[in-house]
């Protein structure tokens, strides 16, 4: 299923750079340079991370955090800084609310673990395994298998066969499909998720068929 990031890092080449590099391990990214951006995307979409840089243009993402956290807002957030890094900084960073706390420039590998680590505490309960009919869709180990074979998916296609999964038989709206499985930066057209779906049908056995509501979005059904 997919699983959703908010960036917030005013250094613009170093935002680029995050962002593809999450976006390369399946996540979808919403990025914002300033706590007002931040704080427009918060109010209007549910987040499994915060990355947030300490400093920005309007004031240091510490104050919202404790804000966010006085509200009862506990998604899991990581503070990335190159000026706030003295060992009382980080401090108050955890103290404040904030989950981990790297200082730059940190590693890619280091990075996306601690991102990894955050989602998975984010992660909602769920069963980790879904069936519909010979389909199993095994979220904890990304991998699908149909009547016993395994089936290979990219990871955008994999995100939104879990999602259709875990809601077989409902019809899951279109945005709600480009709003997990992508981030609003890359936000597709409405051919480049017909497109994913396609592929999906044909990956998938006849037994199993991927119900188009005009105008709505997409269920997912079997029909043994």
């Amino acid at each position: 299923m997919g699983v959703k990031v908010l960036l917030v890092e005013d250094d613009a080449v170093l935002r680029d750079d995050l962002g593809r590099w999450l976006r390369r391990q399946a996540f979808a990214v919403d990025e914002a340079d300033t706590l007002r951006d931040a704080l427009d995307f918060l109010c209007s979409s549910e987040f499994d991370c915060l990355v947030l840089d300490r400093m920005l243009p309007d004031g240091d993402s510490l104050d919202m955090l404790v804000e966010r956290r006085t509200a009862g807002d506990m998604t899991p957030a990581l503070f990335l800084s190159c000026e706030r890094t003295a060992i009382d900084d980080r401090v108050a960073g955890l103290n404040a609310g904030g989950d981990s706390y790297l200082v730059k420039p940190a590693g890619r590998k280091e990075f996306l673990a601690h991102v990894h680590a955050l989602c998975r505490r984010a992660a909602r309960p769920c069963p980790p395994v879904y069936e519909v009919g010979p389909l199993v869709v095994d979220t904890a180990r990304h991998r699908v298998t149909y009547e016993g074979a395994e089936v290979t998916l990219k990871a955008r296609e994999f995100s939104l066969l879990a999602l259709l999964a875990s809601r077989a038989g409902e019809v899951v709206e279109k945005i709600e499909l480009v709003e997990r499985c992508w981030g609003e930066r890359e936000w597709p057209t409405s051919n480049t998720v017909d497109v994913h779906i396609g592929r999906l049908r044909q990956k998938l056995g006849s037994s199993l068929v991927i119900e188009t509501i005009r105008g709505v979005g997409y269920s997912l059904v079997s029909s043994t």
